[in-house]
């Protein structure tokens, strides 16, 4: 096989992955998704079986973190979109700008005993090689231009 039709085959292999969507069980169970801010949640987690989730948020009155929320989703492939996220801190990116866009094919619709928790969630696989939830700005701390921006989780728990 030449090198043309090898990166050609490899093109075509990373179009198909990109259209079907992020495999929710290659991502390990049960996956986590750290927020890292203020007026925000801690934590989101997926259960296994990766239909429903949990949302906890840190308590003072109860010193740690409690469940605030729960919920199910259901996972779609929608057409490739781009979105603007505040990023969630790296030490390996630290002196890029806060806010940037990611293309985004996969869709978590969360429906919430929480309103604030339910709508529209997207899955992507990071710069950094694992995975983020992109979320609604649940802070609010936005001017109306940027009503937009949505906030990324990433997999793991922030150090």
């Amino acid at each position: 096989m030449s090198s043309v039709e090898s990166e050609s085959q490899a093109n075509n292999e990373n179009t198909q992955k990109t259209t079907q969507g992020i495999d929710l069980h290659a991502i390990g169970t049960p996956p986590n998704f750290h927020f890292n801010g203020v007026n925000v949640p801690s934590h989101i987690a997926l259960d296994a079986n990766l239909s429903r989730f949990s949302v906890y948020s840190w308590n003072e009155s109860h010193n740690g973190v409690i469940r605030t929320a729960t919920g199910s989703f259901t996972k779609k492939v929608i057409p490739m979109k781009t979105v603007r996220i505040f990023s969630a801190p790296d030490v390996h990116f630290k002196n890029d700008p806060p806010i940037r866009s990611v293309q985004v094919n996969t869709e978590l619709d969360f429906a919430s005993n929480d309103a604030r928790f339910s709508g529209g969630y997207y899955i992507f696989k990071n710069r950094i090689g694992s995975y983020s939830l992109v979320t609604p700005n649940f802070a609010g701390n936005v001017d109306v231009n940027d009503q937009d921006i949505m906030i990324e989780a990433r997999q793991g728990q922030y150090q």
